[in-house]
C-alpha cells in the first residue's frame, strides 16, 4: 500500500514527465520551418476524377447596404468589390476617387476569405470536395488584393461620431476612406477601429477601400499523400497565432489564400463624443461565502 509520501513523489514525478513531454514538443515545434522548395511533383497525390473549372461569373453592380445589428450599430452589407493590387496598378488615393473605374473588379464575398471571393465567383472549385484543392495556385497568399465599397451613411447620423469597425482581417490591412489613410491592422484577430467623422462627405458619395497583404512567411505547403504526411506546419508561425495550419497540417492540406482576406464582418458604429468602450467588471467573491460579492 502507498503512503502519503510515496504518492506525493509519484506526483511530483508524474508533473516532472509531463513538463518534459511538453518541452520537446515545443522545441520540435521551434525548429520545424517546413519545406524550403516545392515537392516532387510524382509525391503529389493523384486523382482520376476530371476537374472542370467552372465559368467565371458575370459581375453584378450592387448597391451597398448597411443592416442594423444591434443600437446604432450597422454590419456594411453587399456592394463589395475585389481586385489583385496587381492588376489595379493604383494607390489608396486614386481607388478611393469616386470616378475610379472598377469594371475590371469582381463581386466580393464579404465576409469571407479571398479564396471565398474567387470560389463564388466561379474562378476556382470548391476546394473542400476531392483533390480541387490542387487545382488553386498557392499564389494566392503571395500576392496583395483590395476590397472596395461606396459606403452609404446610417439615417440620422448628421452631427454624430462614426466609428468604422474591422473584427478581423487576415493578415494585414491599410484602410483607405475618401483619399485618406486611416491606419494599418496587424494580425489575424486584431479588431480595427477607427474614426472617421472627419473623413466623410456628409452629403456626398463615401468610397471605402481596404488593401489585404499576405502574411510576411507564407511558407509552402506539403500536400500529403498514404505514404508520406510530412512536416506539420512550417514559417507560418514565424507570423504569430494566426491561421497557422492554413500552410498545411497532418489532418488539413495547404489553403491556398491563408485565409487572407475581410474574415470577419466590417461595421458602421454611431456614438456621441463621449463613449465607454469594453467595459471588464471583476467580481470579488469572499468565497466560501456567496452570499455577497463587491466589484
Amino acid at each position: 500500500m502507498f503512503n502519503k509520501k510515496c504518492i506525493s513523489e509519484l506526483k511530483f514525478r508524474a508533473l516532472i514527465s509531463i513538463f518534459l513531454l511538453i518541452f520537446i514538443q515545443l522545441s520540435l515545434f521551434a525548429q520545424n520551418k517546413g519545406l524550403s522548395r516545392p515537392q516532387d511533383p510524382a509525391s503529389l497525390p493523384k486523382s482520376r476524377a476530371i476537374i472542370s473549372l467552372p465559368t467565371p461569373i458575370p459581375k453584378i453592380s450592387k448597391q451597398a447596404k448597411l443592416v442594423n445589428t444591434q443600437d446604432n450599430e450597422w454590419i456594411i452589407s453587399d456592394g463589395w468589390e475585389l481586385a489583385a493590387a496587381k492588376k489595379v496598378n493604383a494607390t489608396g488615393i486614386e481607388i478611393t476617387k469616386t470616378s475610379f473605374n472598377t469594371d475590371s473588379w469582381i463581386n466580393a464575398t464579404v465576409p469571407g476569405t479571398i479564396l471565398t471571393t474567387l470560389v463564388n465567383q466561379g474562378y476556382y472549385p470548391d476546394p473542400l470536395y476531392g483533390l480541387n484543392n490542387l487545382s488553386i495556385p498557392d499564389t494566392l497568399c503571395r500576392i496583395d488584393w483590395w476590397y472596395r465599397t461606396l459606403l452609404p451613411l446610417p439615417a440620422g447620423s448628421e452631427n454624430r461620431r462614426i466609428q468604422l469597425l474591422l473584427n478581423g482581417i487576415n493578415y494585414k490591412a491599410e484602410v483607405w476612406l475618401n483619399g485618406s489613410f486611416l491606419g494599418t491592422i496587424t494580425g489575424a484577430f486584431i479588431r480595427g477601429q477607427f474614426d472617421i467623422t472627419s473623413f466623410l462627405h456628409v452629403k456626398g458619395i463615401n468610397v471605402l477601400a481596404i488593401h489585404i497583404l499576405p502574411p510576411p512567411h507564407p511558407g509552402i505547403p506539403h500536400e500529403e499523400t498514404l505514404a508520406e504526411i510530412g512536416p506539420n506546419g512550417g514559417v507560418l508561425c514565424y507570423d504569430g497565432p494566426t491561421f497557422v495550419c492554413t500552410e498545411g497540417w497532418d489532418w488539413i492540406p495547404g489553403i491556398r489564400d491563408r485565409n487572407m482576406g475581410l474574415w470577419q464582418d466590417v461595421r458602421l458604429k454611431v456614438t456621441s463624443d463621449a463613449q465607454i468602450a469594453d467595459p471588464q467588471v471583476i467580481t470579488d467573491l469572499p468565497l466560501p461565502d456567496t452570499t455577497n460579492a463587491k466589484r
